[in-house]
């Protein structure tokens, strides 16, 4: 057993178990001892699931705000792959996932949602289910179990995923003075080529950057992408140039805006043309892209109509205590107002 204090966690019975899988991580002291003195730095360990050992799977904690200690529900990357005997291994089908502790979001849905919502209207996101957790016989609770955005992700979305995929730091965005802020996640491009050939043709106000085979953007999945990211309030994302990636796939040599850490939308409203990207400046100045933003505002709402904040909440809430219950029926009661109002936006022509 981990020591030290741990914090109230969901208390789950029979029936979660029958709908949501559990995954139980076994770790050395060795293990453990690593993880506390370095927290990302990648520890290897046992996953026991529905009746499968998976032996020596990889584990390291991850998160800012969210970084916890082992003992108090932390956020994790798994990787069932690093091993080198089990280079080729895949756990439901990945070789690489997240698990989310959601802990800055009290709802425990808006990230899940905002993943709905986006393959709804076509957009590359990784895929979730929720998933219990325990580590050395301790319940962590309920998680998010993610795709890790990998070039399996990217193979998957974009016919490649050879090509260079970039993080975007806090405040990091598409200037020539910033190129080098960017995380290269994978991909080769060392000396930031790629990214400093899109920064060079963004700083161009005569250059095209959508529209057309030569442009390095499709026109319908940029407004798509910033009209998603206006409409879930996901103020944490490009809007202030913070949680998204950029990708250059060598299949169609196009670019793609790729939305990431959803877990504090649905709550802040923001303006339908308040971005401060430079991507969003660029398009909401350019008519044709201003145009297209629209429609893509209006084919968004179309498909947050179809969501179920309610249902989602209420089978939550059957795995937990009567207090927690109460939690989540005010949270699912301020989504459902943040919906409605979104509505009433696009019914007011979105401006």
């Amino acid at each position: 057993m981990l020591g030290g204090a741990c914090r109230s966690v969901p208390t789950l019975d029979k029936q979660a178990s029958d709908t949501t899988p559990l995954l139980e991580f076994e770790l050395s002291a060795t293990a453990r001892k690593s993880l506390r003195r370095k927290p990302k730095g990648w520890v290897f360990g046992s996953l026991w699931y529905r009746g499968k050992h998976l032996p020596n799977v990889a584990l390291r904690l991850k998160g800012q705000r969210s970084l916890r200690s082992l003992s108090d529900k932390p956020s994790l990357k798994l990787r069932v792959d690093k091993a080198e005997q089990h280079h080729k291994r895949r756990f439901l089908g990945r070789g690489r996932w997240t698990l989310e502790n959601m802990v800055e979001d009290p709802s425990m849905v808006r990230a899940y949602l905002a993943q709905q919502l986006a393959t709804k209207v076509g957009l590359a996101v990784p895929t979730s289910r929720y998933v219990r957790v325990k580590i050395d016989g301790q319940s962590q609770g309920l998680y998010l179990l993610a795709e890790a955005t990998d070039t399996e992700f990217l193979a998957q979305h974009f016919g490649t995923g050879t090509g260079p995929l970039y993080e975007g730091e806090y405040g990091c965005d598409l200037h020539l003075y910033e190129t080098n802020c960017f995380d290269l996640e994978s991909g080769k491009d060392p000396e930031r080529v790629h990214l400093h050939k899109l920064a060079k043709r963004a700083a161009d106000p005569d250059a095209r950057l959508w529209g057309g085979s030569a442009a390095p953007f499709e026109l319908d999945h940029i407004a798509t992408v910033l009209a998603f990211g206006t409409y879930i309030g996901d103020f944490d994302g490009y809007h202030h140039a913070h949680n998204y990636r950029l990708y250059f796939s060598p299949a169609d040599r196009k670019w793609r805006l790729l939305p990431s850490g959803m877990d504090r939308v649905f709550s802040k409203v923001l303006a339908p043309f308040s971005g401060e990207g430079v991507l969003a400046k660029r398009c909401f100045s350019d008519s044709q892209c201003r145009d297209s933003y629209r429609k893509a505002w209006r084919r968004i709402a179309k498909s947050a109509s179809e969501l179920d904040p309610e249902g989602i909440i209420d089978r939550l809430s059957q795995t937990m205590s009567d207090s927690q219950r109460k939690v989540l029926k005010a949270q699912g009661e301020s989504l459902r107002t943040f919906l409605d109002g979104q509505l009433s936006v696009v019914q007011e022509d979105g401006e």
